[in-house]
């Protein structure tokens, strides 16, 4: 249940939110892309997407995504792939999964980021907004495991259709950055 834990908070986090937030304890996290990998995804990456995780340790999300068509089951087969650590790789019913959601971080992610809590998932739009926040200060010292990049994909089969995301990440600590755009300024003189 952790490894479904992990790519649950991951995809339901990420599939929100495209950008940079400065997070707590120093990292930074930037969304180097989030988007649908199949023409006629169910669940549709569109928009504008921001993310802020402030020196709190609370994450707050602005953006929409668009279930476009009601789905009663979602298959979900999932590759995350974090070098120099083996790529994860498995399968998930993601309703039975959201279903026996006992972990309170977990119902509180879900409900904060306004992702639905049981199937079927009706069509429609679904936003969050920078009022809704998320606690991850018990999290704040694991940042250290998430540095370099993170490239998820999920690959969702439906009883309508199918669904396909790719998101891919980078969390550095923010003195790293500094030095990168020091010595990109360097490069330039």
């Amino acid at each position: 249940m952790n490894v479904l834990h992990l790519i649950l908070s991951v995809n339901l986090v990420l599939i929100n939110f495209i950008g940079t937030s400065r997070a707590c304890n120093g990292y930074s996290v930037t969304v180097n892309h989030a988007r649908n990998c199949i023409t006629g995804s169910i669940i549709s990456l569109n928009g504008q997407y921001s993310a802020n995780l402030d020196k709190d340790c609370n994450l707050s999300m602005t953006g929409c995504v668009e279930i476009l068509k009601t789905f009663k089951s979602n298959k979900v087969k999932y590759t995350v792939k974090k070098p120099p650590m083996p790529t994860m790789e498995g399968e998930v019913d993601a309703c039975e999964a959201l279903k026996n959601v006992k972990d309170p971080t977990m119902k509180e992610l879900l409900a904060v980021f306004a992702v639905p809590s049981v199937c079927p998932v009706k069509a429609s739009k679904i936003c969050t907004t920078p009022e809704k926040k998320l606690n991850v200060s018990k999290f704040k010292n694991q940042l250290g495991m998430l540095a370099g990049t993170v490239d998820i994909k999920l690959e969702g089969v439906h009883d309508v259709g199918k669904t396909c995301v790719e998101i891919s990440l980078q969390c550095r600590k923010e003195n790293e950055l500094a030095k990168e755009s020091s010595l990109k300024n360097t490069k330039l003189l």
